[in-house]
């Protein structure tokens, strides 16, 4: 087991007080690097309410795709935020790959 995410407290007090354990730092230590879940959450929300500018929502929505990817991979699981925002970037993606399609279809029709 390794040393960094063991439970074993670093140093015990006779008097009773709670034990610092190791995990509870590396777990602090994270919070600091939720820059990527932030962006990607931007990048989701900004993909939805441009959906008038298919291709620019479709870019940002796979931009925010990736965002969350690289939050995942840099905290080792999907926090809320990037989790949030893989959500929505998946409907900006479906709302501008719909709205390219049927601006195809219906120039063709009327023009």
């Amino acid at each position: 087991m390794s040393k960094e995410f063991s439970e074993e407290p670093k140093s015990t007090s006779e008097s009773g007080e709670e034990a610092e354990y190791v995990y509870k730092k590396v777990i602090t230590d994270k919070k600091q690097r939720r820059t990527w879940s932030l962006v990607s959450l931007v990048l989701a929300c900004l993909s939805v309410l441009l959906t008038y500018f298919s291709w620019v929502g479709l870019i940002l929505g796979l931009l925010s795709v990736g965002a969350a990817v690289i939050s995942r991979v840099n905290l080792g699981y999907f926090d809320k935020l990037s989790l949030a925002a893989l959500i929505i970037a998946i409907f900006g993606v479906v709302f501008a790959v719909t709205g390219i399609a049927f601006g195809d279809i219906f120039a063709q029709l009327f023009a």
